[in-house]
């Protein structure tokens, strides 16, 4: 099954960069490549402009969720980029740790498409099924039914 095969692989490479005890086959490499699309991440600096991507073994198995619990972040160090998980709101005992794989800010429709387009997703999560109308309205720029140019004249 392709998901037990995803998860070994993620969690043998979780041990290896943790314990720098595991040895990469060939089998591994190829399957490193075949989930890379989905489970690297761009690394951002301090002002979140992409400087490079990694494959971060740990931070591939966080789901995604629109209103997660956690972000990510990165830090340069000793030559290297670590990534790093901060909780964003309380996590209550048993729930899932989550982040968002796309910008939470974006509207609904946006959010989805990118998830299914990009990550092969349908995304039902309580933020998706909310009635976010009027928000998304006001972030795409529309300003009582009018799309806004730019001016708030009226």
């Amino acid at each position: 099954d392709a998901k037990a095969a995803r998860l070994g692989i993620l969690n043998r490479l979780a041990s290896w960069s943790s314990t720098g005890n595991y040895r990469i086959t060939p089998d591994d490499v190829g399957m490193m490549i075949r989930l890379g699309r989905r489970n690297n991440f761009c690394i951002t600096d301090g002002i979140l402009v992409g400087v490079g991507v990694g494959m971060y073994p740990h931070g591939a198995l966080v789901n995604h969720h629109c209103r997660p619990n956690c972000t990510m972040s990165y830090e340069a160090g000793d030559g290297a980029w670590y990534q790093r998980l901060f909780a964003v709101r309380t996590i209550q005992k048993g729930e899932e740790i989550t982040h968002s794989y796309v910008d939470s800010v974006e509207p609904t429709r946006v959010r989805q498409r990118t998830l299914k387009e990009d990550y092969r997703i349908q995304c039902d999560c309580s933020e998706c099924k909310a009635d976010w109308s009027q928000r998304d309205a006001l972030l795409e720029g529309d300003i009582r039914g009018r799309k806004c140019n730019g001016r708030l004249d009226d």
